[in-house]
């Protein structure tokens, strides 16, 4: 189904419910049903689906699907090609015209029929890979039962003219529509409210940019008016497409707007998750968890799942690459990073001119302080370096794996790029990519984080960039979660270098004193400690970090 089509249904559906003449109740749960599914199918762009495609399939090497996958290309192409055939054939007014043109359809009809044979063999082979490259809506019934008694699930969706809202627990759901949020109007306040957070992050204090209000009322416009549904749930899962993924939801003011010194945040509230896609919610829980801990909503379904390792270290940490002299209180993002990649090889001269993070070494060591030595092991200044990254993770297999590092958006350097993090360079320029000093998103996707929790200690690594070609992997974080990643906490602007050391210190300690912790629940509690220094009150500081998955 094409989005177009999923997006008419869906007003058609949501028309229905929003109707104002009488209609038994069981046409009014039908809608909503239906309105739920064809908004996550029109949310779901045939770039994103490109996308998924080329990272998910990487990330399955030369295996068997790989191999059905190349042949599913392969047919394609030459469907592609009858197409074509067709279509000059309906044209052609010469006496061969009606030969050609039954060759062309017999050719079509042949061609569609093997590779739905071969998309089958792919589905049933790796039932995981399929709902990557081909996500599909799951139905309310079914996200319900994968919903924990504690959990909510909201689905937030603009459209050109309205966003709506849709809010699931295990045993409710409810949609909103706010008329006043159509898409560029939203983008507008997205837009500033990011560059609002912009200002404080140079400023470096609450006051000097960041408006509340504006925050309150996408808060009030969007989730306010579920509070029906979801309030008393201690974790909210938030699938957000749209303008509004550009932002952290944690940040979004619920109280307290006019007075800064007694805010009420989202994040006080729930513990928010971010999915990438509301079938994520089925992947994460029956397909890619293990298989003694699949979600009892889980209906049998069953999938691939790869087992890690056994663990060798809890805590594996690079950073503090060896780069150029530090600057006080640095941003962990590209500075002027022109000319960084030369057909995809880092430019080593231009990686050595960006500032060293001192700040990311105190990092690591403090939270490999509560680990211990014997449960920790970092790789800072020489040797964080591709080599080692690669090394480490054919060898051991580590509960959390941390990069400290700068990271890069794909637009900052070219839009053709991917977006990396930046490591030690090689003593002499790279001939190839395999060790030049900057991990790409590609490279991400080839290498085996089953089971881990990431934790990209960088700028903009939950950033989902738009304009750039679809090769672009989009985000950091989605690469990792193609890798195998259980979760992924990454950043949605530019962190600053001190305030970061002291978030993820904090949060780390949290984690190794309280050992059965969730990480969203260590997280909100390192932020919460943050924030209550002075220094650090503005969101700019506290709230740029997420969690992609569920804990």
């Amino acid at each position: 189904m094409t989005a177009i089509r999923a997006l008419i249904l869906c007003w058609a559906a949501l028309a229905s419910l929003a109707a104002a003449q009488p209609a038994p109740v069981v046409d009014k749960a039908k809608a909503m049903a239906e309105a739920f599914e064809y908004a996550q199918l029109a949310s779901l762009s045939q770039s994103s689906i490109t996308l998924n495609t080329i990272a998910a399939r990487t990330a399955r090497g030369a295996g068997p699907v790989a191999m059905l996958e190349r042949r599913r290309d392969a047919l394609e192409q030459q469907q592609d090609a009858a197409v074509r055939a067709y279509e000059a054939a309906l044209s052609d007014p010469g006496p061969e015209a009606k030969t050609k043109l039954e060759v062309a359809r017999r050719d079509r009809e042949r061609l569609v029929s093997e590779i739905a044979a071969i998309a089958a063999q792919v589905r049933k082979a790796d039932p995981a890979y399929w709902d990557l490259i081909r996500p599909d809506a799951l139905s309310l019934k079914a996200a319900q039962a994968l919903l924990n008694p504690d959990e909510a699930l909201l689905f937030v969706f603009t459209f050109e003219t309205a966003t709506y809202s849709f809010a699931l627990t295990a045993t409710d759901a409810r949609w909103h529509r706010s008329a006043l949020l159509s898409d560029p109007v939203l983008a507008e306040s997205v837009r500033l409210l990011r560059s609002q957070i912009a200002g404080e992050l140079t400023a470096g204090y609450m006051g000097a940019g960041f408006d509340p209000v504006l925050s309150a009322k996408l808060y009030s416009e969007l989730i306010a008016p579920l509070d029906a549904v979801i309030g008393g749930k201690r974790r909210l899962l938030s699938v957000v497409s749209g303008p509004l993924a550009a932002l952290p939801l944690q940040l979004l003011v619920s109280g307290n707007a006019e007075d800064a010194e007694r805010i009420t945040w989202l994040a006080d509230t729930y513990r928010v998750d971010a999915l990438a896609s509301v079938a994520m919610l089925r992947s994460v829980r029956c397909l890619l968890a293990d298989p003694a801990r699949r979600h009892p909503g889980c209906s049998g379904a069953s999938g691939r799942t790869t087992a890690a390792a056994a663990t060798t270290a809890m805590l594996t940490g690079f950073g503090d690459p060896v780069l150029g002299p530090p600057v006080k209180d640095e941003l962990r993002g590209a500075n002027e990073p022109a000319g960084m990649l030369t057909r995809g090889v880092a430019n080593r001269g231009e990686l050595l001119k960006m500032p060293s993070l001192p700040g990311s070494r105190r990092e690591l060591e403090a939270i490999a302080q509560s680990y211990g030595a014997a449960r920790s092991q970092l790789f800072l200044g020489p040797q964080a370096s591709e080599i080692n990254v690669r090394r480490q993770l054919g060898s051991s297999r580590a509960r959390f794996v941390i990069f400290s590092t700068h990271g890069v958006l794909a637009s900052e350097i070219g839009e053709l790029a991917d977006p990396g993090l930046v490591l030690t360079p090689p003593p002499t320029a790279a001939a190839d990519g395999t060790d030049d000093g900057y991990l790409s998103a590609s490279e991400v996707t080839q290498l085996n984080f089953a089971g881990a929790s990431i934790v990209l200690s960088a700028c903009n690594t939950a950033t989902v960039e738009t304009g750039s070609a679809t090769r672009n992997l989009q985000s950091l974080a989605r690469a990792f979660q193609f890798a195998g990643a259980r979760n992924v906490i990454a950043s949605h602007w530019s962190v600053s270098d001190e305030a970061t050391a002291i978030l993820m210190s904090r949060f780390f300690a949290t984690l190794a004193a309280n050992p059965g912790m969730a990480e969203d629940e260590a997280l909100y509690l390192a932020s919460k400690n943050l924030r209550a220094d002075p220094d650090w009150r503005s969101p700019a500081f506290w709230a740029p970090f997420s969690i992609i998955g569920v804990p």
